[in-house]
């Protein structure tokens, strides 16, 4: 495993209601761990539970920090974070793009 673990959040309210969120936490959890990756993965039901991983998230010990829904889901990572966000962010549905307006 991995020294520091990777932390994932998932928001429970992104994506196609048709989706099994805790499905689909359990099966990206066994990819990691099957890679031998430490994750820490989180499943957000609400906008404050979502703030709240991101905040604990951003003061952990994590090296990476992995947003998994829409746009709302990655400002709250990137606000939680408390730095300006200058790099970009690949983002493999659109590409890549800028974060945060400068």
């Amino acid at each position: 495993m991995s020294l520091t673990p990777i932390k994932i959040i998932i928001s429970a309210r992104a994506g196609a209601a048709a989706v099994d969120n805790e499905k689909l936490c359990e099966q990206v959890s066994r990819i990691f761990t099957e890679n031998r990756i430490d994750v820490d993965l989180s499943l957000a039901h609400s906008g404050a539970e979502l703030n709240a991983l991101a905040l604990d998230a951003a003061r952990g010990p994590y090296k990476v920090i992995v947003a998994g829904g829409g746009d709302g889901t990655v400002t709250a990572l990137t606000d939680a974070s408390g730095r300006d966000v200058d790099d970009d962010l690949g983002d493999p549905g659109r590409g890549t793009r800028r974060a945060s307006p400068r």
